[in-house]
């Protein structure tokens, strides 16, 4: 009932802003990328395959007086999607083992990724229905350096679309945001939508609850830049779903109650121009309380990284940094200490998503150069471990449809050494609309991948996407 009385104000609202709109404007947009897993082996299953996916957008806008609706329709599609899941602990085999197992043979859907209404007035902005959004872009930034660290190593750290995904994933919702572009408080109540690797997108995951507040600051002024954040996050799942972490089954199976967790955190991000080149400073932090089932929940995550910009040719950019999302110790007390990042987008923080940001320890080193404006490429090497042996080896972006919790969880085997994995990433702009990129990761598993796949540590990731909008 809620979520029907939810889209009766939505659709209501922008049909009262379109009868009076100006023509709409068309935009769209559509992404092909084929990608070839080497999954960890797993005798007698597919665990080195190739398939490919598709999404097609296409939206509407219009605008009227201080109004703005967008609607838009989403298209997805999978080709040659493997039976590759084996019985746990290997589990579902990379994205195309997890694809296989949501959908079985189903192979296509249309659906409704965004709409909306926007209202603008002299003090911010309201926007209501079904939108894309990701916490940590609250500040509009000018700075080079800074846009790039707010998109790649700030956003969707708690909140996002997991835009790398086939299918991706909207919200449902109210947006607040009060004040200018380099000074601004948001307040963000939603729903997660279906998607992520399930094909029906429609629906709204009514008992999943997202609330988020934030102010955020930007300083841009000469040499020195910088922007910082404060924050404060809810998230509620009442889904009858079983729960992943790191106690036996049956007290798994036991609990019914409640997940409710609460975060608190910041971030400060800086970067410091001359004539010798950019340095930069980035520090997030998170802490976290509440219930998880009958379980009190207390945990937390830290990200510290610092890089320097050549101004020389090809402009290389060196960063190192440390993560750190804790683990719990004791699957017998009363208290579950494993970091939870939510309903985000995992990709930008393990760029071959077979891990997440919780129980891990990553340390990486990362290279970008640009040695032409219209391309772009990137190495990192990623020294992977988990925070606590007695917890799990986990993956996932978090919910996406009913059936299921949206976080995999394996054994460790008593060991914290989880991977190491170099990766290459080639980006290349043909002209305004269209886009290519290439992806190639090399993955050696350590102790824990052993202990799960022992007839074959050694994994990776190769895909090739073409991205054009129009």
């Amino acid at each position: 009932m809620r979520k029907v009385t939810y889209f009766a104000v939505a659709a209501v609202s922008l049909l009262m802003v379109a009868a009076n709109a100006q023509q709409p404007t068309v935009q769209g947009s559509w992404r092909v990328r084929v990608e070839d897993w080497q999954w960890f082996g797993v005798p007698g299953f597919d665990s080195d395959y190739t398939y490919a996916h598709s999404l097609l957008r296409l939206a509407l806008t219009g605008s009227s007086g201080n109004s703005v609706w967008t609607a838009e329709l989403a298209q997805a599609g999978l080709f040659s999607v493997p039976d590759a899941v084996a019985p746990p602990p290997a589990g579902q085999l990379g994205f195309g083992g997890a694809l296989k197992a949501v959908n079985g043979d189903n192979k296509a859907s249309v659906f409704l990724k965004q709409l909306s209404v926007q209202w603008k007035q002299d003090w911010g902005t309201v926007r209501v229905g079904r939108m894309e959004y990701a916490d940590g872009r609250e500040v509009a930034v000018k700075d080079a350096g800074l846009n790039w660290l707010h998109t790649n190593r700030i956003s969707n750290r708690l909140i996002g679309p997991f835009g790398f995904s086939p299918i991706t994933r909207s919200f449902d919702g109210v947006l607040l945001q009060f004040g200018s572009d380099a000074s601004r408080w948001v307040a963000f109540a939603a729903y997660p939508t279906q998607g992520a690797f399930d094909l029906n997108g429609n629906p709204t995951l009514t008992r999943v609850n997202q609330l988020y507040l934030a102010y955020a600051r930007a300083h841009e002024k000469g040499a020195t830049n910088y922007d910082w954040r404060l924050f404060w996050g809810w998230f509620r799942d009442s889904r009858d779903v079983l729960k992943v972490d790191n106690r036996p089954l049956a007290a798994r199976q036991a609990d019914t109650e409640d997940v409710r967790v609460w975060t608190l955190g910041g971030h400060w991000v800086q970067d410091w121009n001359s004539t010798a080149g950019r340095a930069d400073l980035l520090l997030w932090a998170a802490l976290q309380g509440g219930e998880w089932g009958r379980l009190s929940h207390s945990a937390y995550a830290l990200a510290a990284e610092a890089g320097f910009q050549f101004p020389t040719t090809w402009k290389p950019w060196v960063r190192i940094g440390y993560y750190i999302g804790s683990g719990d110790d004791n699957n017998a007390d009363d208290t579950h200490k494993t970091f939870f990042p939510g309903a985000n987008t995992p990709r930008l923080y393990a760029l071959t998503p077979f891990y997440n940001t919780m129980n891990l320890e990553d340390a990486f080193v990362q290279v970008m150069l640009t040695p032409h404006p219209r391309w772009s490429v990137r190495a990192d090497f990623h020294r992977l471990r988990l925070q606590r042996s007695e917890d799990l080896w986990y993956a996932g972006g978090g919910a996406f449809d009913n059936s299921t919790f949206g976080i995999a969880g394996r054994p460790s085997g008593g060991s914290r050494d989880l991977a190491e994995m170099f990766d290459l990433s080639l980006n290349y702009r043909v002209n305004d609309n269209l886009q290519l990129s290439l992806y190639k990761s090399w993955v050696q598993g350590r102790g824990v991948v052993r202990s799960v796949y022992p007839a074959g540590d050694d994994g990776g990731l190769f895909f090739i996407e073409a991205n054009y909008r129009f």
